[in-house]
């Protein structure tokens, strides 16, 4: 043991002897400085400006092309680009990004101008053009030619009182004025809901064989449950005074909620639905019915606790780290899906450790030495996994410290929520952390280790560092393509585990793979094979480099 770790130690100082070494390990910390910094950028505004601008003069391209035509035929496109004009025109005004609440509001204006203009053109169309024409570009509402003078006169003064309305908020940024007027349509269409499901209940009840009418009743209920939960957002929202800011836990929280409704009140296809929906690629060719229907209700489930961990963010005031680019603990665990910059480190020194010292010449000298081999091909592989991880370290220190300064240390302390055993649980955010790194660094060293052992056994150190960084890169494209054309296997070997990042986030891969495929991929099965398939490959490189004769 002595012997080996005076190796080990000889081997350490050779590699820091050389300054490509210490430029290599420095890049890796200046990597994990950067990452809080780059994470916590905000989406700014004025990035949209240059192509709003260019839709507007667009626009006015198109507008002028109108006007030089004799007639008046195609008006109602040129009311159509001057009402888009007069919406882009608001936004470019009021600085409002495409990931501002606001846009939703600007959509609600463009539509009652819409709706204004295809009826005030309708009531003046003479023969210049038909209803079809004016429906091409702007809004009729349905029924428009039962409409007397009157009431197209009473749509008008409403819309044009629901425009002003949007234009005001808009203009204020109002978010509180925006959440009611959220409210007041998710409750109105939440009536009318009642009212159908009311009129179905008769018809069922009238007649309780019509299997028709009941699944439509079915139908009806789904939809009324999933408007109902929509109000409660909107009311909680409006309750807790709650804005809309991208970094808002809270506003996040709310968000995630409302995009999960319609996928949570989804039903399950039955089997003809799933296979003619399977033939139209929304399944993988081999997925079973069988395998649909445990994904289906392994999917309800994950929504059912992650709604559960949002509420509870939501009541006990703790914000969810994913939720805010300004959480420290976000900066941090940015280091999970960042694991490039280790893997090139580790198989640039595993990939010529072993195969510089034949190209050179050397080996003959160390191996003449009296100790044994493999206690040279351990120590050899031991240094370059430590300087591979060693890197993956530096990144990690340099990201927490740099994501403590800028963000505060303090966020640190916020614990994670996590669903277990049917409760919300809290737990310290490096206790979350720490053992998701240990997956990563298992995948450093299956990697290291087969980068390590062609440099030992081929001796070229091209191949020994092509070959794996070939593999990590292409791996998840590789195991996508595999599951598209029906080869599930894939899912059991090393190329579903070769990229971790993945597996230790909560990055939507995974679920969208089950979706497809049925496959699961399971991180512990993942890290027991790297490191069974990594053993193999370190022995049979030992006993090649052992048995080898040192002039080959």
């Amino acid at each position: 043991m002595k012997k080996t770790a005076s190796l080990i130690k000889n081997e350490f100082i050779k590699e820091f002897g050389k300054k490509s070494t210490a430029v290599i390990l420095l890049l890796a910390l200046a990597v994990g400085i950067m990452l809080p910094i780059l994470s916590s950028r905000n989406h700014a505004a004025d990035d949209d400006r240059s192509y709003l601008e260019s839709q507007i003069s667009w626009n006015d391209q198109s507008i002028a092309e109108i006007k030089q035509e004799s007639g008046s035929k195609r008006l109602p496109e040129q009311r159509f680009y001057e009402i888009d004009n007069q919406v882009l025109q608001l936004q470019v005004d009021e600085n409002i990004s495409y990931s501002d609440y606001r846009t939703n509001l600007l959509d609600y204006y463009r539509s009652a101008l819409l709706e204004m203009a295809g009826l005030q053109l309708y009531r003046e169309r003479g023969e210049h053009y038909s209803l079809s024409d004016i429906a091409s570009y702007l809004t009729v509402p349905d029924g428009i030619e039962e409409m007397d003078a009157a009431a197209i006169d009473q749509r008008l003064a409403l819309l044009n009182t629901q425009a002003e309305r949007y234009r005001q908020v808009v203009a204020q940024n109002s978010y509180g004025t925006y959440t009611q007027i959220m409210l007041e349509a998710a409750t109105e269409q939440t009536n009318e809901l009642q009212k159908q499901v009311d009129a179905q209940q008769k018809l069922v009840q009238a007649d309780a064989q019509d299997l028709a009418a009941a699944e439509a009743l079915s139908s009806l209920k789904t939809q009324l449950a999933q408007q109902t939960e929509l109000v409660k957002l909107y009311q909680y929202r409006l309750d807790h005074d709650i804005g809309y800011g991208e970094d808002d836990y809270k506003n996040n929280a709310l968000q995630e909620l409302q995009e999960q409704l319609g996928e949570r009140y989804a039903p399950m296809l039955d089997e003809g639905d799933f296979i003619e929906a399977q033939k139209g690629g929304q399944f993988g060719r081999n997925m079973t019915y069988a395998q649909y229907q445990e994904s289906y209700q392994d999917r309800q489930k994950a929504l059912t606790e992650r709604s559960a961990v949002l509420w509870h963010s939501l009541e006990k005031n703790i914000p969810l780290f994913e939720s805010s680019n300004k959480d420290p603990r976000s900066a941090a665990e940015g280091l999970l899906g960042s694991v490039a910059i280790a893997v090139i480190v580790v198989v640039v020194f595993a990939g010529s450790s072993v195969s510089r010292e034949f190209s050179s010449g050397s080996i003959r000298l160390l191996l003449t030495r009296p100790v044994r081999r493999y206690k040279v091909y351990t120590a050899k592989w031991v240094t370059c996994m430590l300087l591979g991880l060693g890197s993956y370290l530096l990144m990690a220190i340099g990201t927490v410290v740099t994501a403590g300064i800028k963000l505060g240390f303090g966020g640190f302390g916020v614990p994670v929520l996590q669903y277990r055993d049917g409760a919300v649980e809290q737990m310290g955010f490096f206790s979350y952390l720490l053992p998701r790194m240990g997956y990563v660094c298992i995948a450093i060293i299956f990697i290291g280790t087969i980068a390590f052992f062609f440099s030992a056994v081929a001796k070229n150190t091209a191949l020994a560092v092509a070959l794996p960084t070939a593999g990590y890169f292409g791996s998840p494209l590789a195991l996508q393509l595999a599951i598209m054309f029906g080869f599930n296997w894939v899912a059991y070997t090393p190329i579903a585990y070769m990229d971790p990042s993945h597996l230790v986030r909560n990055d939507g891969f995974l679920e969208q793979l089950r979706e497809m495929s049925g496959v699961t991929l399971s991180a512990g099965y993942g890290a027991a094979m790297l490191l069974g398939i990594a053993a193999l490959f370190f022995a049979a490189g030992m006993w090649v480099f052992c048995r080898r004769d040192i002039t080959n």
